[in-house]
């Protein structure tokens, strides 16, 4: 908890202290104070009784009514209400009470308003707890007791009942003794000689009429009470007129409200009075004063009741928990206001302060007022990553008793990026790491390859996708409604790996089929495997380096913390304050001990080795200096206070400068990253322009061949898309699979991959890319072939599965040579273009090989950079070896002329350079998020673009990936345990030397 809220907290106990204290001495005062009154009532009825002089026993009991008031009560009140208010004199008896507060809440006291000079606030606010910890055991109550004050208002109460009896009973009762005092000694002496004598009666009224004339900002009409019983209901500010008839003629009148100076009033006909006094905030009574005949008498006295205008009502919609929000995404939380009167305005509050515009301000009356907050938290300042209590505040109108305020109550909004979905947390990073190591292990310890047979493979890549749902049933806990954030970057792209291994398992081998496996595809299978465990070595190194950055950041953090607390050592040292010295080097032992443990949590060496090393020094004289204080022994305490305080300004100096060094990598770099990608960026230009130059060339052929090709396109064109929309259909005929892994699931998944392929033949004729459009035209053909042998396997099997055979086979088989047929008529047409311009194409074939023997250079600095790099860019190694064919083969096709055939080349080339500046970036962006967690914010994203999430506006939540049903799930421990035994087993050698020494090391966490 915050310093300032531990401190206020100790404000608020010794507060509370002081005002149960003052209400004791309020209700002590007040007791005597009745029976000082008690006293003097019985003195006037004696007085009566006895005869005196009125002016004499008048003047006697003013001066001994005030004598007594002031030493019961005035001087009391002088010498006790003061104090009472002092917060060390609450300190002091509670810590009277309880010995184990040893000065601590006295210590605490004097710095309510933060640390004195260069104190520790975290020491200070230790003590505030623990000295609230000890408070809290004794009630105020306990401090302050009230027995006292109880026995005294029981005396007072004795007292009058006695007086009240004396004085009724005494000569003349009452009556007597009020005549006495008002002059009218015969009402006494008829007491006394018991000739019962009235008194003057109270005057008497009817017909009362009230009109009550509101405030002008409620808006409210006037309203009239006809034969009202006296008693006046109203807001404060209401003027109240008042029209009475009296019993009897009067010659004038007036009206007294709260026992304030009279108001005239107006009589009208002798007998009717008419007068007006406005209602005030508190309760209260008013009478009438008549005059006649020299006489002044009062009606009784009738009631004010205050109707007081409340603070309005506000509600704000909320749901348990914290509400979970993008920063760009609008609130959504309907709110409502409601007031007697009228609202003012009403606004939105931010962890207390108003934020933004205010939500309504009425022009004119309005007592309900609602409506949704749709503002963003982009709009309102609120940072990611951070938790606000939003309310919703409503001000009244009231121009009377001044503006009050309603607020709802508080909704805990946490702000998300963009993306939607929340960084991991602490444990939940702890949790993905031990997935992803189980995952690898299992890669590792995997017998590979499973077999021979075709069967062998595709049981293996069911139980693969079983070893992913784990992951994957985790990660997609976390998917937002732009998918995951930027920190997922590597888990997501081994997860897509993993899926791409498992679905090629399931398209190209059969379950149950004796048959060896396909040469072709147990070599695809081994490179995808590859990918595979390379992609989650990658995700692992990211989580574990997100969680290694943050021991980093927080062992910088509590350093910085223990320097300080070493001056304060030392400052307690040199003032011999054995006290404060013996907490202090307490707490450093404490926060010593949590430092060793941040340590343990570090993959560095170097740093951890630092660490562990300066601080268990630094314990063992923490431990002698503290046996000096415990002995008194005030020069060694010093002497070894300062030693301590030396080692430890020692280790935040080694810290930083460990923290510093780790900057510079950093900077550095970001530095070859940005050159690397200007590089790769001016290549990417150059090569789209040489594209768009042989794309001029070959505009200039004569028009009857360019009218050829063109025609020869649109009808590619055409039949690719032909192709794509009969293999739909033929899907669209085939039953659903009964479960994962049985005939009709693998033939859906070989009809979608050829589907797949058939859909990247219709993207490479639109881009007019030869190439590409061959090999995707050939990949198609050969995975429908797949799919034919797959039929012809399963024999008679394969129509009772409910499979389409007979016409929809034949019609793709028909619309997939013809779409070969027109590809191939396209490059033979190609080949015999105009001769003019083939040859100016060969004029490009210089340039084209200044631009390959770039790319090959390029291609060597971005892979030294990616051994650098903390994270490893995902399919750089595609890219660059894509980059590079492509490139070389635009240079062959250039010295034949092709033009059609270099243009797809050269365009192909250039996307697989703007694919390794998109994995660099990625990867600068991954290795910027563990810079975040080791500065703790605002390290940026050098080296990539702003960009860090998915595309905008794309609002649909990516769809987990579909896997078999998973197989019992393992500890971590198990796979730990498993992955070394893996390492021994049949495991590529160039992987295995590469991976051995890291994976040891986790093991032996």
């Amino acid at each position: 908890m915050p310093l300032m809220d531990e401190l206020q907290r100790v404000q608020a106990l010794v507060d509370g202290l002081a005002r149960r204290e003052r209400r004791l001495l309020v209700g002590e005062l007040t007791a005597r104070a009745a029976l000082v009154g008690a006293v003097t009532l019985v003195g006037a009825a004696a007085a009566s009784w006895w005869s005196l002089a009125p002016p004499l026993a008048a003047a006697g009991l003013v001066v001994g009514s005030g004598v007594a008031l002031w030493l019961a009560v005035g001087w009391p009140w002088l010498a006790r209400w003061g104090p009472a208010a002092s917060p060390r004199r609450q300190a002091r008896l509670l810590e009277d009470r309880d010995p184990e507060l040893r000065g601590r809440l006295m210590t605490v006291v004097d710095r309510v308003d933060g640390p004195l000079g260069a104190e520790s606030p975290v020491l200070l606010a230790r003590l505030a707890r623990k000295a609230l910890v000890a408070a809290a055991r004794h009630a105020p109550e306990a401090v302050h007791p009230g027995e006292a004050v109880r026995a005294q208002g029981v005396g007072a109460g004795v007292a009058w009942l006695v007086a009240v009896g004396l004085l009724l009973a005494g000569p003349g009762g009452l009556p007597g003794v009020w005549g006495f005092w008002r002059g009218h000694d015969d009402a006494l002496h008829a007491g006394r000689s018991d000739d019962a004598a009235e008194v003057v009666a109270s005057a008497r009224v009817g017909d009362l009429t009230l009109r009550y004339v509101y405030p002008a900002y409620t808006q409210l009409e006037p309203y009239e009470v006809v034969n009202s019983t006296g008693e006046v209901h109203g807001p404060p500010g209401t003027q109240v007129e008042v029209v009475a008839r009296s019993a009897e003629a009067v010659e004038s009148a007036s009206l007294v409200a709260y026992d304030e100076p009279a108001l005239d009033a107006e009589v009208r006909e002798e007998r009717s009075i008419a007068a007006s006094f406005v209602i005030q905030p508190r309760a209260g009574t008013y009478r009438l004063e008549l005059r006649a005949g020299g006489e002044v008498r009062s009606t009784q006295a009738f009631p004010i009741v205050v109707e007081p205008d409340l603070a309005p009502e506000v509600t704000l919609g909320t749901q348990d928990g914290p509400l979970e929000i993008a920063v760009d995404e609008p609130l959504l939380l309907r709110w409502a206001a409601n007031d007697d009167y009228g609202l003012d305005r009403v606004e939105l509050e931010v962890d207390g302060q108003p934020t933004g515009a205010a939500l309504s301000r009425p022009r004119s009356r309005l007592t309900h007022a609602e409506d949704v907050v749709q503002r963003r938290p982009l709009d309102l300042g609120l940072a990611p990553g951070r938790t606000y209590e939003l309310v919703v505040a409503a001000w009244d109108n009231d121009t009377v008793s001044g503006s009050k305020v309603g607020r709802s109550s508080t909704v805990r909004v946490t702000v998300l990026d963009e993306d939607g979905a929340a960084r991991l947390t602490d444990d939940k990073r702890l949790e993905l790491l031990d997935l992803l190591v189980a995952l690898l292990a299992t890669h590792l310890e995997d017998t590979y390859p499973p077999g021979r047979m075709a069967g062998d493979f595709a049981r293996w890549g069911e139980t693969l996708a079983s070893r992913y749902q784990p992951l994957a049933s985790f990660v997609d806990q976390f998917r937002g409604r732009r998918g995951l954030a930027p920190e997922w970057a590597e888990v997501e792209g081994a997860l897509e790996d993993g899926s791409t291994l498992i679905r090629f398992t399931q398209v190209s081998f059969v379950p149950g089929v004796v048959k060896a496996a396909h040469a072709g595809s147990v070599a695809a299978v081994d490179t995808l495997r590859l990918r595979a465990i390379e992609s989650t070595e990658a995700a692992v190194l990211q989580v574990d380096g997100l969680i290694g950055n943050r021991a980093v950041r927080e062992i910088s953090e509590a350093a910085e913390e223990l320097a300080v607390r070493a001056h304060d050592l030392r400052r307690f040292a040199e003032a011999a304050d054995l006290g404060w010295l013996s907490l202090e080097l307490a707490e450093l032992a404490s926060d010593a001990r949590r430092l060793d443990e941040l340590a343990s949590r570090l993959k560095d060496g170097g740093l951890s080795d630092l660490v562990e090393a300066r601080s268990a020094e630094a314990q063992a004289l923490i431990e002698e200096a503290g046996r000096a204080v415990a002995e008194r022994d005030v020069a060694e305490a010093r002497t070894l206070s300062e030693r301590v305080a030396f080692r430890l300004e020692e280790l935040a100096d080694g810290i930083r400068e460990d923290m510093e060094r780790r900057r510079e990598r950093s900077d550095s770099m970001k530095g070859k990253q940005r050159d690397l990608i200007a590089q790769l960026e001016d290549l990417e230009r150059r090569q789209q322009e040489l594209a768009a130059e042989v794309a001029a060339a070959r505009q200039e052929a004569d028009q009857g061949y360019r009218e050829q090709v063109r025609s020869l396109w649109e009808r590619v064109q055409a039949q690719a898309r032909t192709v794509g929309t009969t293999l739909q259909a033929y899907r669209d005929a085939m039953p659903e699979p009964r479960a994962h892994g049985d005939g009709v699931f693998n033939a859906r998944e070989i009809v979608a991959d050829t589907q797949d392929r058939a859909d990247a033949a219709v993207t490479a004729a639109e881009a007019l890319d030869l190439s590409a459009l061959r090999g995707h035209v050939i990949d198609t053909e050969q995975a429908w072939r797949q799919y034919e042998e797959r039929m012809l396997l399963l024999g008679s099997r394969f129509e009772r599965l409910g499979l389409p055979a007979g016409a929809p086979l034949t019609r793709v088989t028909t619309a997939i040579r013809e779409l070969q047929d027109l590809v191939e008529q396209l490059r033979r047409k190609d080949a015999a273009g105009d001769p003019a311009v083939r040859a100016q194409v060969r004029q490009a074939v210089d340039r084209q090989e200044q631009l390959s023997q770039e790319m090959s250079s390029a291609a060597g600095d971005a892979r030294r950079l990616a051994q650098e790099m903390t994270v490893t860019p995902r399919e750089l190694e595609p890219a660059l070896k894509g980059a590079t064919e492509r490139m070389e083969g635009a240079v062959r096709e250039l010295r034949r002329g092709d033009g059609m055939q270099a243009q797809g080349s050269q365009e192909a080339a250039a996307q697989h350079v703007r694919q390794i500046i998109e994995s660099i970036k990625q990867a600068g962006r991954s290795a910027a998020q563990q810079q975040e967690e080791m500065e703790g914010g605002g390290s940026g994203e050098e080296g990539g673009d702003a960009q860090s999430g998915p595309g905008e506006g794309d609002e649909q939540q990516p769809q987990p990936m579909q896997l078999p049903e998973p197989e019992e799930f393992r500890t971590p421990e198990e796979y730990r345990a498993m992955l070394l035994r893996g390492m021994e087993g049949d495991v590529p050698e160039e992987y295995r030397a590469l991976k051995r020494r890291y994976y040891e090391e986790l093991v032996h966490q």
